[in-house]
């Protein structure tokens, strides 16, 4: 339960957070990891709106005379911290640490009162499934803007505590340069009532005997365990699902205008299937759109990125096969959208196939000489070149492998108009292309979660309907590559059906029942390659 305080406007910091809600009130940590979203958890009655009063910036402001005059709040119990959430006797709102001195020459404990940072609370203390990554769930509220929360890894705490200290600056807490190390102490010593699992990877996550899709912001998962899980890391950016418009206002700007558009559906059902590959046992996929230059295959790209994000989602190829690893952890159980193949190393993209294929990256050794965890993924790899992954890597000297090729098909993006069949209402493909740019920047990151509150109440064996799919005519074959690429196709394909079912692009049920076998409604994929 959450504790009842004496002074609503004073916290006294053995832990706990301020408690504007009822003493019965569960706390929900879903949305709590990150620290965009406007928050009252951690707000004095009197601030309930989210917004800075003017009246809260320690530094270098004059108080004019409209002003209310700070409250007197009842004496701490020293030696101690407390975080005042109003201006007080002690000055402005804050962390402050109260405690008391030995006068020279003897005599009794002098008080002292040192302000440490502006209002900081530990809400809860975190942890992941193995128990491990153990951290602390922050909220603050710097002078301007809302309360923000962070789940903060206690290992930035280690040494000086110079890293965590950076974080919160970042995000607008003001700390005291004389009082770093009472911050330090305060961290250190904080320990919350409340405790709740701490994700340290976004993509799917079995706690509870149930599974839960952990995203920067949210969770996503059945029942009241969306509510006990939080998103923890060092960097409390770390945020690449940027949301704009609606769900529906992509169906009606975006999602209706793939229709008779194969290489668009194609684009979105690889987006979508990285949630699955948890689902079906699979690692990865991989689709690679070759075709000439300025014919629309950016933005088919741009359109698959829409469905988790923004248009910074896309990314190129142009990046170590190290940062490229950093990427797909960062994006695990989602979509890698990589454009423009020739823009890497010819000599290393192969190796980078193998591992963005293979879901481990690198093994590396700390400072100590033990190994270090190697980053983990399960991603949809989208990408797009003027070139196969075959002739990019002979150019340079590399021999291709067919274990390559089969983690990054190549398809020909060469249709009617560029990569387009259907032009809707648009004039020529290249207007159909700078409509779809112009919408995906104000309509993206809101079909992708939608799809995985499907998933999590999705009771049907995938698996088996992946192999399902994969004996469906145009799939079969007999070499065993092929039946790996044919399974890939498949994959793909049974997101797209899912996605028709749950109500992608139209927003309404196009047929009843489950899945159908036929793939989208292009024919076999290998009319499509």
């Amino acid at each position: 339960m959450v504790n009842e305080y004496r002074n609503p406007d004073t916290v006294e910091m053995s832990g706990h957070p301020p408690a504007p809600e009822p003493a019965h009130a569960t706390l929900d940590v879903s949305q709590a990891s990150q620290v965009s979203q406007p928050s009252r958890d951690g707000a004095s009655p009197r601030d309930i709106t989210g917004t800075a009063p003017a009246s809260t910036c320690p530094i270098a402001r004059e108080v004019g005379p409209s002003e209310d005059e700070p409250e007197t709040v009842k004496e701490p119990r020293r030696p101690t911290f407390a975080c005042h959430l109003a201006p007080s006797q002690y000055g402005p709102p804050g962390l402050y640490y109260h405690g008391l001195r030995q006068p020279k020459g003897g005599g009794d404990p002098e008080p002292f009162d040192v302000w440490v940072s502006s209002p900081v609370v530990g809400l809860a203390a975190t942890y992941d499934e193995r128990h491990d990554n153990h951290g602390l769930l922050l909220s603050f509220k710097p002078p301007y803007g809302p309360w923000r929360k962070w789940a903060m890894p206690m290992e930035l705490l280690s040494g000086s505590g110079e890293e965590m200290r950076r974080e919160l600056m970042r995000m607008g807490v003001r700390i005291n340069p004389d009082g770093f190390k009472l911050l330090h102490r305060w961290a250190s010593q904080c320990q919350p009532d409340k405790e709740v699992v701490a994700a340290t990877r976004v993509g799917w996550h079995h706690i509870e005997e149930s599974l839960a899709f952990v995203m920067p912001r949210h969770t996503i998962a059945q029942g009241a365990l969306a509510h006990r899980i939080t998103f923890q890391s060092e960097s409390a950016s770390q945020d690449h699902f940027a949301t704009a418009g609606s769900l529906d206002s992509w169906r009606a700007n975006i999602g209706r205008l793939c229709r008779g558009n194969p290489l668009m559906v194609l684009a979105v059902s690889t987006a979508l299937a990285g949630p699955l590959l948890q689902l079906t046992h699979r690692q990865a996929a991989g689709i690679h759109l070759v075709g000439d230059s300025s014919n629309g295959k950016t933005t088919l790209l741009e359109v698959a990125a829409s469905v988790w994000g923004g248009p910074d989602f896309k990314r190129t190829w142009r990046a170590t096969g190290n940062g490229l690893e950093g990427v797909a952890a960062a994006l695990s159980d989602t979509a890698l959208v990589l454009d423009e193949i020739g823009e890497a190393d010819g000599r290393e993209v192969g190796a980078t196939i193998y591992a963005l294929g293979n879901g481990i990256g690198k093994a590396r050794a700390s400072r100590i000489g033990t190994a270090r965890p190697p980053h983990r993924w399960r991603i949809a790899v989208l990408s797009s070149g003027e070139r196969t992954l075959a002739a990019h890597m002979s150019e340079a000297g590399k021999r291709p492998h067919a274990g390559q090729a089969v983690r990054l098909l190549d398809i020909p993006a060469n249709r009617q108009h560029g990569a387009f069949d259907h032009l809707h209402h648009l004039t020529d493909g290249r207007a159909f292309a700078d409509h779809l740019k112009s919408e995906v920047t104000h309509h993206h990151g809101h079909l992708g979660p939608a799809f995985i509150e499907r998933l999590v109440a999705e009771e049907r064996d995938l698996a088996a309907e992946v192999d399902r799919f994969a004996q469906a005519p145009g799939f079969a074959a007999s070499h065993p590559l092929q039946g790996r690429a044919a399974k890939m196709l498949a994959l793909i394909g049974l997101a797209g059906e899912l996605a028709v079912e749950y109500g992608w692009p139209t927003g309404r049920l196009v047929r009843p029942g489950p899945p159908l076998l036929t793939p989208f409604n292009y024919g076999s994929p290998g009319r499509v390659v």
